[in-house]
């Protein structure tokens, strides 16, 4: 007798590989890390205060941060795509806030003529942002293998309309106006936001819009990170807006004296001698 045909109500798909990721990732944040801070002198009443200071900050801050969830999201990505970032970066919009009151450039003070109170801003305080940064947004320096051999890099990443305001006031009129309401996505892109698959959220925006034409109500933010040299000794960070230059400057965040040239760090599920990006399992 001949074979039937399979057709696609009888077809059954398997994910063979969806058991062998999660096994992997569950043996990797089976242990948890122990944070812990020694003091160099063991003797020193005044070092051994401030290890266990910094030890009690580094708890506090990962649980503020959820840092087990990231750890977990960032072990998803590595064993999936081989490479995976972590960006440690400071969000000046978060974190707590304090009220200023508004003073003009004589120094008048306003009253708000419904409450009777001082008209007042809200600022907000900052605060540490750790977020996974998959493959798919980085673009590195290519004759680079390591990215401590990287002249620079390119973050290349999605905020919505709302947020891209809120963080580049200088082009927040343009925005507002409708400039780059709809970024402009790569094949590869659209394909992902039609099958909407969460692997790839740290590459593309939710929305509630359809997926099918590949349009979002966000903005494509490009962050290039320059090592420092004979033309940036201080190094530079330029942020492009859509088509627009929002923001140049000096690299940001420095250790003591020495500046972070890039505020990534790499992880690899294998490591390949032969070129930047890792393999897989």
């Amino acid at each position: 007798l001949a074979r039937p045909r399979a057709t696609r109500l009888n077809e059954i798909v398997i994910n063979r590989i969806a058991p062998f990721v999660e096994t992997r990732v569950a043996k990797i944040i089976k242990n948890r890390p122990i944070l812990s801070v020694d003091p160099f002198d063991t003797t020193d009443h005044g070092q051994q205060k401030a290890a266990k200071l910094s030890s009690d900050l580094l708890k506090y801050l990962w649980e503020k941060l959820d840092m087990d969830d990231t750890v977990e999201t960032l072990s998803l990505h590595m064993h999936i795509t081989g490479s995976v970032f972590l960006k440690v970066s400071w969000d000046p919009l978060a974190g707590d806030t304090i009220e200023e009151i508004v003073e003009s450039k004589d120094r008048d003070i306003f009253i708000d003529p419904e409450t009777g109170k001082f008209k007042t801003n809200k600022i907000s305080m900052g605060e540490i942002d750790v977020s996974v940064r998959s493959a798919f947004n980085i673009i590195p320096d290519p004759s680079a293998k390591r990215i401590e051999d990287c002249d620079w890099i390119i973050e290349r990443n999605f905020k919505s309309t709302l947020d891209a305001k809120e963080a580049y006031p200088e082009i927040a009129e343009s925005l507002e106006s409708g400039f780059g309401r709809h970024a402009e996505m790569t094949q590869m892109e659209k394909f992902i936001a039609r099958l909407g698959s969460s692997i790839f959220s740290g590459a593309l925006p939710a929305s509630n819009r359809s997926r099918g034409d590949g349009n979002f109500d966000v903005v494509l933010v490009k962050e290039f990170w320059l090592r420092p040299n004979i033309f940036y000794p201080e190094g530079m960070k330029a942020t492009v807006v859509g088509d627009m230059l929002a923001r140049v400057q000096t690299l940001p965040y420095y250790d003591g004296d020495n500046p972070i040239i890039f505020p990534y760090v790499k992880f690899d599920e294998k490591k390949n001698p032969f070129g930047f990006w890792g393999g897989t399992t």
